[in-house]
């Protein structure tokens, strides 16, 4: 690479929760491994490039190492003596786009994955992309207050999500697993007279990598009526652990099992050979700190791999909302795309808000995407999507600095009208934001002004 080409690396090898890194290829130090969803950037040519790969079927995990000069070689770095017998090489990647639209529309890393090809799929309807309610974020003791999670019953339905997750700490209902399972039982069917399906937690430490203890695991899960596994500590691509992936993937469609892995390595398409695979972690979220200028990365690094779960929308902790605006907050539910979709607040406290009209008919699934004109890595994330008839607009702005910007509505079906609800920064108050409902179509933009750490997000309606 030039030396001038600008690289976005994160060396966070185990979960890809650090921070991504900017530095000119001439500035790396040698033998520096980062893990290996690297972005370059040819500054002044608009020219973008991807590394990574896809479709990892019994062997490990690639790594980059950069070995000065731009030069830089693959590496296995997380391997064991055991390393690659029987194994099967990955595609690897190299994505070359010309505009930041066109690299957040290749879908080369999920298409070169293997298709779906599993009895287990052949009747899918109980994979249902949805939101969910998590008391975990808000306070870690609540997933070991079996009151606390039955009270999240009624806000989920109350919200209109789907799902509610019982996070780490569902075993201490009960001194045994058996009990604790009773106790599931107990909030399953609470919840499904609500019409809300119920995810439970699981650690990969936990004995199911044993597989005998798994199957009995998702026999359990399934009597109960449980919609889906969290499947947590995973911190690895070891031989032995990428295929765990496919392994627990793969067994717990064959009991109607939905899955989301937490603390995984980066994603490689395996979504597209196991459906029931919502949405991986694998993304610096909100979970470790509000970082606005990580968010205006992210879109064009980590999510070019697909559903991340970001579990967005949180004022009540501090470590959110003191680093980043309100607005900023609501543009990452839109930016951010998961199956399922995590919403890591109270729903009261939403309501209380006033921002649980725009949450709640929020949706994880979406029919178009555009990258606008203005965004620029690092700086400044622009991102249009439709759902049905309704397109949503959000904005990540970065910390350095207000910026004003005009926002054309181009995106917009011609000739209609809508009922566009605008949600922009308070500059006088980072924790406040104005609302404002105006009639538009195609042919209007609007001036934004926002906050350093600040956002924009909006609603259009067709009228």
């Amino acid at each position: 690479m030039p030396g001038d080409t600008v690289c976005r690396y994160q060396t966070d090898l185990k979960k890809m929760q650090g921070k991504t890194l900017t530095q000119k290829t001439s500035e790396l130090s040698q033998s520096e491994v980062f893990s290996c969803m690297t972005a370059f950037e040819f500054p002044g040519k608009s020219i973008y490039i991807m590394i990574t790969e896809s479709d990892i079927e019994n062997y490990p995990g690639m790594a980059l190492r950069s070995l000065g000069a731009g030069r830089f070689k693959t590496e296995l770095w997380d391997t064991d003596k055991f390393f690659i017998k029987g194994g099967k090489t990955p595609w690897r990647i190299v994505t070359v786009c010309r505009s930041l639209d066109q690299l957040i529309h290749c879908r080369v890393i999920t298409h070169a994955a293997a298709p779906v090809n599993d009895k287990a799929y052949e009747n899918a309807d109980w994979i249902r992309p949805g939101k969910s309610a998590w008391s975990y974020f808000i306070d870690e003791e609540h997933s070991r207050r079996f009151e606390k999670i039955m009270e999240f019953n009624a806000l989920a339905q109350e919200a209109g999500y789907e799902y509610n997750l019982a996070d780490n700490g569902w075993r201490d209902w009960a001194k045994t697993e058996r009990g604790a399972f009773k106790k599931v039982k107990e909030l399953v069917d609470d919840a499904e007279k609500r019409s809300v399906g119920i995810w439970l937690w699981q650690s990969a430490m936990d004995r199911v990598w044993f597989a005998p203890y798994r199957r009995r695991f998702f026999k359990n899960c399934q009597r109960l009526g449980i919609k889906g596994i969290k499947l947590d500590h995973i911190e690895s691509e070891t031989q032995f652990m990428t295929e765990f992936y496919r392994h627990f993937a793969r067994e717990a469609a064959e009991h109607k099992l939905m899955v989301i892995y937490h603390n995984p390595q980066k994603p490689t398409g395996l979504r597209r050979t196991f459906p029931n695979v919502m949405s991986m972690e694998a993304i610096r979220g909100l979970q470790c700190k509000a970082d606005a200028d990580n968010d205006t990365i992210l879109p064009f690094t980590r999510m070019l791999g697909g559903n991340a779960d970001y579990t967005p929308l949180c004022f009540s902790v501090p470590r959110c909302l003191n680093e980043v605006s309100i607005c900023h907050m609501l543009a990452s539910a839109i930016i951010y795309n998961s199956a399922f979709f995590t919403v890591s607040e109270d729903p009261s406290i939403l309501k209380a808000h006033g921002l649980d009209s725009f949450v709640s008919p929020l949706p994880v699934i979406w029919n178009e995407t555009h990258v606008l004109p203005g965004s620029k890595i690092g700086e400044l994330a622009i991102f249009a999507r439709r759902s049905a008839d309704t397109w949503y607009l959000a904005v990540f702005n970065g910390s350095q600095g207000e910026k004003n910007i005009n926002l054309p509505f181009s995106f917009l079906s011609g000739g209609k009208k809508y009922e566009a609800e605008l949600y922009t920064d308070d500059l006088a108050d980072q924790r406040g934001f104005n609302r404002v409902k105006i009639c538009v179509t195609g042919a209007d933009s609007a001036d934004i002004a926002m906050r350093p750490s600040g956002g924009f997000a909006a609603v259009f309606r067709e009228v």
